[in-house]
């Protein structure tokens, strides 16, 4: 009996997920948090995030700001005690990452255009995929600014759609980091 009216119950939820009434959709937005210090962003252009940034971070689902420079080879840089950032100058911006004796572990050059763009006083980076299956296109971004105080923020998005076997699918999510500036 408990199991016909369990099947019953996917057959009128697959129905009304195929007929577009119920599409499975994913927000996870949070809001800037509110005990951090204020965003110093600037109306126009790119931020100055020229500085040294401990690698480790606050932020909800807490990552090593290594993390969002180079998202495919985290794990083998645990070493990595800080970032220094140089620029945006000249439409670059020069990121190295250091040990813990300020030893240059791994140097990257982001160039403005291919790797980065200034929106509304954010320096933004866009990775967009597209997975075969299921059928999903979307965008990961980490947007960076500095706040009042001079730490480093990094505000991630992810906005993603297709369709799963039939049924239309979406994500969406935004999470804050805060990186502070190594002494």
């Amino acid at each position: 009996m408990i199991g016909s009216m369990v099947f019953r119950l996917f057959g009128v939820l697959l129905a009304a997920g195929l007929s577009g009434y119920i599409p499975p959709i994913y927000f996870d937005r949070e809001d800037y948090p509110s005990d951090w210090p204020p965003q110093g962003r600037v109306s126009e252009g790119c931020p100055q995030l020229s500085g040294d940034y401990r690698n480790a971070g606050e932020g909800r689902f807490a990552v090593p700001l290594a993390r969002h420079v180079l998202h495919e080879t985290a794990d083998p840089l645990k070493q990595v005690e800080q970032l220094r950032f140089d620029g945006p100058r000249v439409g670059q911006v020069r990121v190295e990452l250091l040990d813990g004796q300020g030893k240059v572990l791994l140097e990257r050059h982001w160039r403005e255009g291919p790797d980065y763009s200034c929106d509304e006083g954010w320096l933004v980076r866009r990775q967009t995929y597209f997975w075969a299956t299921p059928v999903l296109s979307g965008t990961d971004s980490q947007r960076f600014a500095r706040s009042q105080t001079g730490d480093l923020l990094v505000q991630t998005r992810t906005e993603a759609g297709g369709v799963f076997l039939v049924l239309p699918v979406y994500r969406g999510e935004r999470f804050w980091f805060r990186y502070q500036a190594a002494d």
